[in-house]
């Protein structure tokens, strides 16, 4: 007796995808590009102060917030 032949086999299995922690961020080709979008965010809400850094991760340039204690004149 033979065994019946799985007909969709790959459709049974689920794909799993990495995610990066900075999937969701967005993200900048140059150190210039992320300085300029900073700028930009800076300048339509006065209160809050944004840097640049480069992603371990995806080696692209990501924004973030600073906090009171981390601000530094540029």
């Amino acid at each position: 007796m033979t065994r019946p032949r799985r007909t969709n086999a790959l459709s049974e299995h689920k794909v799993y995808r990495l995610e990066l922690a900075c999937d969701s961020k967005r993200f900048f080709k140059t150190e210039a590009e992320a300085l300029d979008a900073a700028d930009i965010r800076m300048l339509e809400n006065m209160s809050v102060t944004i840097g640049v850094y480069q992603c371990p991760t995806c080696h692209y340039w990501h924004l973030t917030s600073l906090k009171p204690n981390q601000r530094e004149v540029q």
